[in-house]
């Protein structure tokens, strides 16, 4: 599993941030010297721990804010894994003071991790509570400690007597009122130390090794009466495995909190939900599409102002080129589908953002976002860091060791088979070391950010491990502070205040007795400008830390009230800021009322029973065993619907395609608006083709309806391909079909669609074959047909009628025909996989490719709509891209690049992907899974560092680059080609919420009923190789014109869609004089909804 097959292929985001100009920063380093904050963490290697024997030893260590001694400027208190910890006492003016000895927290010795402030006595003066882990003999050395503030700025070790020496594997402690009984209960995450088992396929929630240690297991705590007892097998919390961070937040939106569980290594997250009686279920496969595989810092913010929270979790994808090459694992095809087989989710190294649509809809959306690689990150930390409403993103950075380094790793491994002992300095002296720069991104839009290190002032690199931010001085902005390893912490003093005269509002949360903090209250800021906005109050955030617990608010933001949704479940309502005119919003204080849920009418409604009782079942294939280097999958692309009245009843009639072994399925509506499945033995016969695009029409000419089906698919090569010729179905005029064997000319292809035109204006129905892939030998284009039909059997005139189509195959995958030019005659529109939209003019005789300037436009496209969206006369396009959520950002100034040729000389052609630094051409593809393909580049490139060095001409050689096949695509958004007359067109993009994936149909409709015609969009595709995230995320759109080419997409909730499955295909049917929306789904059941026409 572990070798380096990484796609990362880019330089850091820093250096297209260096391209920018840089603002006047608004972070500044404060010294040591100048605040007093003199603290170091570092750590000592011996034989009991290191990271052979312990994994973690890297991990750093947390930090603090907390008002220790109520004087209204928060103090910080920083954590040593070894050594002492120190408390310093802020003076004011970014000064402090340490008072570590006088208040008797230094915490001396067992190893410590994270660390949490909390009132646990609720005595009106923050504590101190520290989990501590180690591989120690004695369970002792673990137990965690719990600080007493005595009020006079020393402290009383007590965690034994509050129930609290948890002597587990220690990593972060999280107090929230699950119960919402009014008192604190607590999360304490610990970790396995049984780092052997960590990449081991287990069924990791129940079954437990034979070295399984009973401390490992996180640990949930009831507080009763002050003291905390440990309910967490009643409570059904057992995870078991490497935590490193969690989130106590309400995930599906019911008012209870529940507890979202980061893991590392190969067990998935955890997302348990509270069932509101005691007791908890683990549901992330419900929630959640996919994850971080080696997950670490969290953190949950409400990024865009929708109301809802969203959810970020950071993995250690490396940003660099280089460093990507050298330190990244890759992930085999069969490991992959056994780990999601065996239960343990779509696990990506990635950091990812799950983007909250409500009602526990969560879409990811860290690639769009331009978050998704960090390298090895630790703390996630949202924060409105410039004031201006947004929250923004921090995220710290490094490792003392790369113990991921491929050719340390190799050259450990050839140590130890030599059969003798290895000393550990010897193997330490082989691990790399690079300190790395703390990202910080600028929320751009509220969905996507910007990299802004050189703006903001944050240039220097680190090695750091816990963050924390407060307004350390009182004057509306946000510091931040880092606790680093083997480097002096940091503290970046906020500016936003000097330089931009922007600052925060502050909000003080009291609640009520047993939780004066106020942990887990929500609060809902309805601004005037119809927004909504969600707070929470937090403690333990991030990684290993406590932030300030203070509510911070950009004044920019004009509140018109506030709702307060307290812990305790009761909820109060601020409509004056003049109540509050401290900021402090106090439970004491509260008048409470039931506040009323708000009703969103939804144009869409799912109907529980589908109208056609239809399951697609794809077959098994693995596209990549013999095109190891492939992108995606070619195999996976039905099912497709299609619609007419076939019976002459005047109801409309579905017939839905099969995969390989399935038979494609007709169903008829009867007079009582129910669908039945019509029994065809044609259909039967020809379940061996995999279906694509169905059409219906008159073929021969009898004034009933015909079935032409599309056949293809990736999988259909050595002998199969007659499997590859498409279908042409002969109606009776009764609905019963039979195949017309000789009707069709014997092409075998792997089709997409077929299109009908009377192009010759002879009276009858011509046809347009569009064909996408050669099965197993991506990315080959086939030509693509025009089928002249003569008195019903179809003649193969491509060459006559179009030698510019004939002579330029290509991977089409979706066509229209319409007349653009308005001569009389349709002319013709593709699109497909590495190219650009092209029409083909129809002068009356012949299809000549027209001369637009679509360069800018290369794609992965999948649909394409005529529409005039401007209603000025003339035909427009929707056309649907693979969308922005993905991996390979292609620009028109940086595509990405695919090079096709034989390069090993074995006679089977071999998929190179490439992408531009801007000086040069890099491999995207990885060392390891490239030599699989093409064993040369081992010989070649003896170790992983050489070749993470080698651009791509020292790789393959300019003279077999120049002879290959060259594709590239610039472009994978979904957006509109506005005509703006004379075959000149203007490409918008839809709106980023509809950019989560892709889009592989669309349904034209005016929904508001304004006159204006909207979009309905939807599809996804999971046919990704394994370490590119699956196109998974798009959960279907509507996206309202505005018109003036302005375009806006509905949240979920106004829609109504939920088409969170691999669709494929849409459309409408009419039932009893109501519209119903039909999506096809590869290997699932069709799901349908009824729309409802709103005021």
């Amino acid at each position: 599993m572990l070798s380096a097959c990484s796609s990362n292929n880019e330089k850091s985001n820093l250096d297209s941030e260096a391209k920018t100009p840089i603002e006047d920063p608004i972070f500044k380093e404060i010294s040591f010297t100048q605040s007093g904050i003199n603290f170091l963490n570092t750590i000592r290697e011996d034989e009991t721990h290191n990271f052979f024997n312990y994994n973690y030893i890297y991990n750093g260590s947390g930090l603090a804010i907390g008002d220790f001694n109520n004087d209204d400027l928060n103090d910080i208190y920083f954590v040593s894994n070894q050594a002492r910890n120190r408390l310093f006492l802020n003076k004011g003016e970014l000064k402090f003071q340490n008072i570590t000895d006088s208040a008797g927290v230094h915490a001396q010795g067992g190893w410590k991790n994270g660390v949490t402030v909390v009132d646990i006595n609720q005595d009106g003066f923050d504590d101190i509570y520290l989990s501590k882990s180690g591989r120690y003999e004695d369970a002792n050395e673990r137990a965690n400690y719990l600080y007493i503030n005595n009020g006079d700025m020393t402290f009383t070790e007590s965690a034994a007597a509050y129930g609290l020496a948890d002597k587990g594997y220690g990593i972060q402690a999280y107090f929230f009122d699950y119960d919402r009984d009014g008192d604190l209960d607590l999360y304490q995450m610990n970790h396995r130390i049984d780092f052997n088992n960590k990449n081991t396929i287990m069924f990791l929630r129940n079954e437990k090794p034979k070295d399984y240690d009973p401390y490992s297991r996180d640990r949930l705590y009831e507080n009763r009466g002050g003291r905390f007892v440990d309910v967490s097998d009643k409570s059904g919390i057992v995870n078991s495995a490497w935590g490193l961070s969690a989130v106590m937040g309400d995930f599906n939106e019911d008012g209870w909190d529940d507890i979202y569980v980061a893991n590392d290594y190969l067990s998935p997250d955890f997302l348990y939900i509270n069932n509101q009686d005691g007791t908890f279920t683990e549901s992330i496969q419900d929630y959640f599409q996919h994850m971080s595989f080696f997950s670490m810092g969290s953190d949950w913010a409400d990024i865009d102002n929708n109301g809802h929270f969203d959810l970020v979790t950071l993995d250690m994808a490396p940003e660099d080129h280089v460093r990507s090459k050298r330190l990244m694992a890759s992930m085999s095809n069969e490991f992959f589908r056994t780990m999601v087989d065996e239960g343990l989710q779509h696990q990506y190294m990635i950091n990812t953002l799950q983007y909250n649509h409500g009602d526990g809809n969560f879409s990811e959306v860290s690639q769009v976002s331009g978050i998704d690689k960090t390298d090895w990150s630790w703390t996630a930390l949202f924060g409105d860091y410039n004031a201006d409403g947004l929250k923004d993103l921090f995220v710290t950075n490094g490792i003392r060791k790369d113990i991921t380094d491929n050719d340390a790793v190799t050259a450990t491994d050839s140590l130890y088979a030599l059969g003798q002992r290895v000393a550990l300095g010897q193997v330490l002296k082989l691990l790399p070391s690079e300190k790395l720069q703390n990202p910080i991104y600028k929320n751009v839009d509220g969905l996507r950010f910007k990299r802004s290190n050189l703006n903001w002032g944050l240039k220097r690199a680190y090695n750091s491990n816990g963050a924390v931010y407060s307004d350390l001085d009182n004057d509306g902005d946000l510091e931040i502070i880092t606790n680093n390893m083997d480097l002096m912490c940091t503290l970046n003093q906020n500016l936003t205040v000097e330089k931009k005269g922007k600052r925060l509002r502050k909000f003080e949360v009291i609640g009520p007795e047993g939780n004066r903090e106020g942990f887990g209250t929500t609060l809902k800021i309805r601004t005037t400008d119809n927004k909504v906005i969600l707070e929470k109050v937090r403690g333990s955030r991030g990684y290993l830390s406590s932030s300030d617990r203070a509510i911070y608010l950009s004044e920019y933001i004009q509140i018109k009230e506030i709702e307060v949704y307290w812990p305790t479940g009761q909820q109060s309502v601020i409509s004056e800021l003049s109540q509050i005119a401290d900021g402090i919003i106090d439970f004491a204080d509260a008048a409470f009322t039931n506040i009323e849920t708000e009703e969103v009418k939804s144009y869409f409604t799912e109907v529980e029973t589908p109208v056609i009782d239809f399951k697609h079942e794809e077959n098994q294939f693995d596209d990549f065993i013999k095109e190891i280097l492939l992108p995606h999958r070619q195999s996976e692309h039905g099912p497709f619907i299609a619609k007419a009245d076939v019976d002459g009843n005047g109801l409309e009639d579905v017939y839905v395609g099969g995969a390989k072994g399935q038979a494609g399925s007709l169903y008829t509506q009867g007079t009582d608006g129910r669908y039945s499945k019509s029994t065809q033995v044609a259909f039967s016969n020809d379940a061996d083709h995999e279906d694509m695009y169905s059409t219906f029409f008159d073929a021969d000419g009898d004034n009933d309806l015909d079935l032409y089906v599309v056949s293809g698919s990736g999988e259909f090569y050595q002998g199969n391909a007659n499997l590859l010729r498409d279908r042409l179905y002969l109606n009776d005029g009764q609905g019963n079909f039979t195949r017309a064997s000789d009707a069709l000319p014997n092409d075998q292809m792997g089709g997409s669609k077929a299109l009908t035109s009377d192009i010759d204006k002879d009276g009858d129905q011509d046809l347009i074959v569009l064909n996408r892939n050669v099965p197993g030998e991506y990315p080959q284009g086939p030509r693509s047909f025009i089928y002249v039909n003569e008195s019903g059997r179809f003649v193969n005139a491509t060459k006559n009628v179009s030698s510019d189509l004939y002579d330029s195959p290509q991977m089409l995958t979706d066509g229209i025909m319409v007349d653009l030019d308005q001569n009389g005659f349709e002319d013709l529109v593709v699109v497909g996989e590495w190219m650009s939209p092209k029409i083909y003019l129809n002068d009356g005789g012949e299809f000549e490719e027209a001369d637009n300037d679509f360069e800018n436009l290369k794609g992965w496209w999948h649909s394409v709509k005529p529409i005039d969206i401007d209603n000025d006369g003339d035909i427009d396009f929707v056309v649907g891209n693979i969308g922005l959520n993905n991996k390979f950002h292609p620009k028109p100034e940086s595509p990405l690049y695919l090079f096709y040729n034989d390069f090993d000389e074995n006679g089977i052609g071999d998929i190179v992907l490439s992408k531009s630094n801007g000086e040069e051409l890099l491999p995207v593809r990885g060392r390891e899974c490239s030599s699989q393909q093409m064993p040369f580049i081992l010989e070649k490139f003896d170790n992983y560092e050489k070749f993470a060095n080698a651009d791509l001409t020292a790789i393959y050689s300019e003279e077999r680059l120049d002879a290959s096949l060259k594709l590239e695509v610039n472009n994978f958004a979904s957006g509109i080609l506005i005509n703006n007359g004379d075959m000149n067109f203007e490409f918008k993009e839809l709106p980023t919420l509809s950019q989560f994936g892709a889009v592989r149909d669309i349904i034209l409709k005016d929904v508001n009923n304004d006159g204006l015609t909207d979009l309905i969009c939807a599809g996804n595709f999971y046919g990704s190789e394994v370490e590119t995230v699956r196109y998974d995320s798009n959960f279907g759109s509507i996206v309202i014109n505005k018109g003036n080419n302005e375009f806006q997409t509905l949240s979920l909730k106004e829609s109504g869609l939920i088409l969170n499955t691999d669709v494929r295909d849409l459309e409408t049917v009419t039932i009893n004089n109501d519209e119903y929306l039909i999506a096809t789904s590869n290997n699932d059941v069709l799901k349908s909804y009824k729309f409802t026409k709103r005021p």
